[in-house]
């Protein structure tokens, strides 16, 4: 039987159960935030344009990936596995907070291969390539995701321990079209190797944040998405996740706050990009962004064309009346084509 942790109160908050599958019959159930997992997030089984499911123009809309934050004292590690369709590409990059130090290795190909797990339950996402493996093995039966990374002289094995309540939304990005996420914030352990140094990360102190995705996107997508881990005031264990993006619903978001594992929605804020250093504002949460580094991804494939920026810095100020200071996390503003 599936076990998934008991969320903490919202403290007023709407997060519902969730359902057993997104999509019956071709078509969307309901949209929605959720406090837990979905089963069967399939949203590739929507019908779009009339068309019976799967079809070529569903296919060609359909984008899915999986992002992993790991936040430790020390070290920052960041991976993804990305199916764009016309596209496919992934990357793991490592850095060292103590430095500044930072490595990248990435690889980016219409015939890359790369798979996407249907479901977290019991699925597997991996990368292949020269110089670059990755894998992603989700087993939300026994409370785990299993990632191992050899990229070089970058390797990883490490456990995310799923004891924390995802955020689960399905959001609408188009007539008929849904786009379903993953957030999560979870306990990590393992151990990183990169030019002859080893971290051993404890679970107690390290937080990895999970970004998972399936989409029929239309044309024109853009969003600006934040997301970090730290510690309050008193010392308590915190994560956030922020983002405005194509949806026209305000009250339908992917913005929440755990703190010690407990899940809270946030209102959707407002993003401040005109001048440094960045912000984020809304109701009960003022932060301030402090950039170390970033990493780009300019495409221009096929019908693809996006500007991706993903900078990596501290965050700073007030979130759900809890004070937080240079807690690591990162910063898109994607804009694309596909």
């Amino acid at each position: 039987m599936r076990r998934m942790p008991t969320p903490l109160p919202t403290e007023g908050t709407d997060l519902d159960e969730p359902p057993r599958r997104i999509v019956v019959d071709g078509r969307v159930q309901r949209f929605g935030m959720y406090a837990g997992a979905i089963a069967d997030p399939n949203v590739q089984d929507t019908a779009l344009y009339g068309l019976p499911p799967h079809s070529l123009a569903a296919r060609a809309r359909y984008k899915q990936w999986q992002h992993l934050c790991v936040v430790h004292d020390d070290l920052a590690l960041t991976l993804a596995v990305v199916d764009a369709g016309a596209t496919r590409l992934g990357w793991v990059q490592v850095i060292d907070r103590r430095t500044g130090e930072r490595h990248e290795v990435h690889r980016s190909s219409p015939l890359l291969d790369v798979h996407v797990a249907d479901r977290l339950g019991d699925g597997d996402t991996w990368l292949r390539a020269r110089g670059l493996r990755l894998a992603l093995r989700s087993r939300l039966d026994d409370e785990r995701h299993d990632v191992e990374v050899e990229a070089g002289d970058i390797e990883a094995e490490l456990t995310c321990h799923a004891t924390t309540t995802p955020l689960e939304v399905v959001l609408p990005v188009g007539r008929g079209r849904a786009m379903w996420s993953h957030k999560v914030p979870l306990p990590v352990s393992g151990t990183v190797r990169w030019r002859g140094r080893v971290f051993e990360l404890d679970r107690t102190e390290t937080t990895g944040i999970f970004d998972i995705h399936k989409a029929h996107y239309p044309h024109h997508t853009w969003w600006r998405w934040a997301t970090f881990a730290g510690r309050d005031e008193e010392g308590r264990r915190l994560a956030v996740n922020l983002t405005r993006n194509v949806v026209r619903d305000p009250t339908l978001h992917e913005c929440a706050v755990w703190l010690d594992g407990g899940l809270r929605q946030l209102p959707l804020p407002e993003f401040h990009l005109e001048r440094e250093p960045w912000r984020i504002t809304a109701t009960d949460l003022d932060l301030r962004f402090d950039g170390d580094g970033e990493r780009r991804e300019d495409l221009d494939v096929l019908v693809v064309r996006s500007r991706f920026r993903q900078r990596y810095g501290t965050f700073s100020g007030v979130v759900a009346g809890r004070r937080v200071e240079r807690a690591f996390g990162l910063f898109e503003d994607h804009d694309a084509r596909w």
